[in-house]
């Protein structure tokens, strides 16, 4: 018999799946990091719309996401736990490693922060609620970790 005649069993004393998602387990050393989640445009029409606006009608011009961001921001920040730098002005981040395209984040956690309470994970609810009411769908629940651009 050679060893291709036995079947691998799983091992029952063996590592077991984490119920935690990859963003509570993977976590960068470096403190220019925040979780959160990217302030689309999508997002910033969706809070026009909650507010009664629309993007094209209001004063601020369809270029003016970023005081639009500023709302979504400092409405989480009401109802949820966020970190203090950014609970009047979205994060600054870099989209993706290449490092080519910015864009603003709603920050959970911010590795800079001095409060320890800042830079650990939020619970997966608080994820959840938040991701809810921005009504991101699909990869756009899933919180990242994003390379701050503005580092001031």
């Amino acid at each position: 018999m050679t060893t291709r005649d036995y079947k691998v069993l799983p091992n029952p004393d063996g590592p077991k799946p984490s119920p935690l998602p990859a963003w509570r387990l993977k976590r960068p050393w470096s403190s220019e990091w925040v979780l959160g989640f990217l302030l689309t445009d999508e997002v910033a029409v969706r809070a026009c719309e909650k507010r009664g606006e629309s993007v094209e009608d209001s004063e601020h011009k369809a270029s003016d996401y970023h005081t639009i961001h500023r709302w979504v921001v400092q409405d989480l920040a009401r109802k949820h736990p966020m970190p203090a730098r950014f609970i009047h002005s979205p994060a600054l981040v870099f989209e993706d490693r290449t490092r080519a395209s910015m864009e603003f984040c709603v920050a959970l956690v911010d590795l800079r922060s001095f409060r320890r309470s800042e830079r650990g994970p939020p619970s997966v609810e608080l994820v959840e609620e938040i991701a809810d009411e921005l009504q991101l769908k699909g990869k756009a629940r899933v919180p990242r970790w994003y390379l701050l651009a503005d580092l001031d």
